[in-house]
């Protein structure tokens, strides 16, 4: 019933059309979800690599994986801090207790929070865009995520596919990303480009474009 569909991502448009619609929209549009540039951040680098998982209590976050992570870094004796970032519930999970656990925070807290850590991963099992990883390098912070990831199309649009990986099924091959990542974290001037890429005043002429010609479409009906 439509008139026009905007998706944060070609991933979310693919599996809408594969398992809702069974087949492509009249008017379909990818546009990603914005995040202001954060502006100059201080960032405290020092001490263990920092790695961090953030999300609401969810199966599809697949925070099992990140678990699997820290055990596999462990083993392999790769020194670094890990750190939960969610409202915790499932006592049968089971979280190790060499992984820090946060309660959620304010989105004030968040900015602050990321100028302290060195990587935020991803292992959720679908996002169709993930806000929290895109305002994490807008904050200059590093990230990992997989293809199943809608914020994967714009890492390797601002060159940094590096930041991208199949899954999250193999924790040694995710431990080696990481390894990667650490050795070529993210650059001031790739931050630059995912902000812009997701400045809000060019996704929402965006946006708006595709409600001039909704209204226009149908002034003309």
């Amino acid at each position: 019933m439509a008139n026009a569909v905007i998706f944060p991502s070609a991933l979310c448009k693919k599996v809408v059309e594969e398992e809702v619609t069974k087949g492509p929209l009249n008017d379909e549009v990818v546009i990603p979800n914005p995040v202001g540039m954060a502006g100059e951040l201080d960032r405290k680098q020092g001490g263990r690599y920092t790695i961090v998982a953030i999300g609401r209590w969810s199966p599809i976050k697949n925070f099992q994986a990140f678990v699997a992570l820290h055990k596999t870094l462990r083993k392999e004796r790769w020194p670094h801090r890990a750190i939960m970032v969610t409202s915790y519930h499932d006592k049968k999970f089971g979280i190790p207790e060499t992984i820090e656990r946060l309660d959620p925070m304010s989105q004030e807290e968040l900015k602050k929070f990321y100028q302290r850590i060195d990587l935020l991963v991803v292992p959720s099992l679908f996002e169709t865009f993930c806000n929290v990883a895109a305002e994490a390098v807008v904050y200059g912070v590093s990230v990992l995520v997989s293809e199943d990831v809608g914020f994967s199309e714009i890492l390797r649009k601002a060159g940094l596919g590096r930041m991208v990986i199949p899954s999250f099924e193999d924790p040694r091959l995710v431990a080696k990303a990481i390894r990667r990542i650490k050795k070529e974290p993210l650059t001031v001037s790739e931050r630059k480009k995912v902000a812009s890429l997701l400045d809000p005043g060019r996704v929402h002429a965006k946006m708006l474009r595709v409600l001039q010609r909704v209204l226009s479409a149908g002034q003309v009906g």
